[in-house]
């Protein structure tokens, strides 16, 4: 039953990691077409949304609830690393 617990756990902090990935990719993204092109009301409406998921994701990284789930890694130093894959 632990090791469900455990799987169960490890695959909260990787789906907020993908989420974090995701939203910053995106953001970079329109970020770099919004220089060039006037972004369109679709891409205004997800820009906000990919924004929100972001700041969840890093108030969740940054959480105690993270370093319980991670077993004492702390979310800066996940941030870090993530951080590092997208540059």
């Amino acid at each position: 039953m632990d090791e469900a617990y455990n799987n169960l756990a490890k695959s909260i902090v990787i789906e907020a990691c993908e989420d974090y990935l995701n939203a910053k990719r995106y953001i970079y993204r329109y970020n770099r077409y919004a220089l060039k092109r006037k972004p369109t009301k679709k891409m205004e409406k997800a820009i906000l949304k990919h924004q929100r998921e972001l700041e969840e994701a890093v108030l969740f990284l940054n959480s105690d609830r993270c370093i319980l789930y991670t077993g004492g890694i702390d979310g800066k130093t996940i941030l870090h690393h993530l951080d590092e894959r997208i540059v």
